[in-house]
């Protein structure tokens, strides 16, 4: 995952307020990149903790946190600064508007060889996915 316009400070409270940790945080040109793990108790954890590797092998990702996880990481970024940028394996999000506007749409791709990633969870938040509808307001 990789952020721009957003301090590393606001990163990892952004983290530590939804219950995972920051890993491998880097500068990366002007965006900073990193991976999100699961902490103990594990509150976002993965249910298929097992990927394929490009040359068809399984390998386990220990401490893979879920769909959910992330949301409201970047949602908790976004609470702090609406116009951040944040990047992910699927989809590129240019402020809180777009992140809301499209980011349920993410739920339902998989990787090829797991579950949809909005299923792909222990956390509970699967069933919400179906019955919740998240807007934004603007205050003028």
């Amino acid at each position: 995952m990789q952020a721009w316009n957003v301090d590393p400070s606001i990163l990892y409270r952004a983290a530590e307020s939804v219950g995972v940790r920051m890993d491998n945080l880097r500068k990366q040109g002007r965006a900073i990149a990193f991976r999100l793990k699961t902490t103990l108790p594990v509150r976002y954890g993965r249910r298929s903790q097992q990927v394929r590797t490009k040359a068809g092998e399984l390998r386990r990702v220990p401490g893979a946190v879920c769909w959910h996880g992330h949301r409201a990481f970047m949602r908790a970024v976004f609470a702090v600064n609406p116009e951040a940028r944040i990047k992910t394996a699927l989809a590129d999000y240019h402020g809180v508007h777009q992140f809301e506007e499209t980011h349920s749409a993410t739920a339902g791709q998989g990787n090829g060889y797991n579950l949809a990633y909005g299923s792909a969870c222990d956390c509970g938040a699967a069933e919400e996915l179906r019955t919740s509808t998240v807007r934004v307001t603007t205050r003028r």
